[in-house]
């Protein structure tokens, strides 16, 4: 059997719940630069409550909470910069990143082919780097559905954050630029987690948030990445969603870092 039999079948059992929502790349499209309508607003005065002590302590609460975040955010991007700034075989350092780590790359290569829902097969190509805290990323996507296609391609910049050597997390926010029936400029928003499992093994979840002509459209990715020194290889699930039409599928990818 075929490997694209086999990314059917994982597609297919992966993502039942989304594939009755599926739909073609001409209403993806249409769906995802469809400006959003928002609902109109309530004009008439609200009735005060005398709920002011409840309201103090929800606020300190939320004051408590972002401090926390804070802290953490700053935390993680000094992590980031010592990690890189060090080696293992100093130490002294508790943090250290090798060369080629694939959760902290100053250089990163990512290619996935996709066999998707409704037909749909796709290209997809990362490349990723950066120094320390602060990265940068360019993502192209192209999908196929018989005569038509649908591409999309952003430039990041990226926040990097680590916890330890083994888990980090990007803000990472850019434009982005649209292609189907028509072009369209948006911005982008991206926050990728990765979890080392084993020296060789992590998992990755890389949600994107775009918005193109005033729309929405969000792309979910989860896959486990298998790393040999500098080359490996990927297989994981994705999806492009917009409203209740989406486009979803298995891929295998490579990638080479440094």
């Amino acid at each position: 059997m075929s490997v694209h039999f086999y990314l059917r079948f994982l597609s297919l059992v992966l993502c039942i719940p989304s594939i009755v929502l599926a739909n073609g790349l001409d209403t993806l499209e249409a769906s995802a630069t469809k400006p959003v309508t928002r609902a109109s607003q309530n004009t008439q005065p609200e009735k005060k409550t005398a709920q002011s002590n409840n309201s103090d302590s929800s606020n300190t609460f939320i004051g408590a909470l972002a401090e926390v975040t804070a802290m953490m955010i700053i935390a993680g991007g000094e992590n980031s910069l010592a990690r890189l700034t060090n080696n293992r075989a100093n130490d002294k350092s508790e943090y250290f990143r090798k060369k080629g780590d694939p959760l902290l790359p100053m250089v990163r290569l990512n290619t996935q082919f996709l066999s998707g829902s409704q037909d749909t097969t796709a290209h997809i190509s990362r490349l990723e780097g950066g120094f320390g805290f602060l990265g940068f990323s360019h993502t192209q996507s192209h999908l196929y559905q018989g005569d038509k296609t649908l591409s999309t391609q952003y430039t990041l910049v990226h926040y990097r954050m680590s916890y330890g050597n083994d888990m980090s997390w990007d803000f990472a926010i850019g434009e982005g630029l649209m292609s189907g029936n028509q072009d369209y400029s948006g911005s982008v928003f991206a926050m990728p987690i990765r979890i080392r499992y084993s020296p060789s093994i992590h998992f990755e979840y890389y949600p994107v948030w775009s918005s193109y002509n005033g729309g929405a459209m969000s792309e979910h990715q989860l896959a486990i990445h298998w790393q040999k020194q500098f080359f490996g290889m990927s297989f994981g699930v994705k999806n492009w969603v917009s409203d209740l039409n989406e486009i979803n599928g298995a891929f295998f990818g490579l990638s080479a870092s440094y």
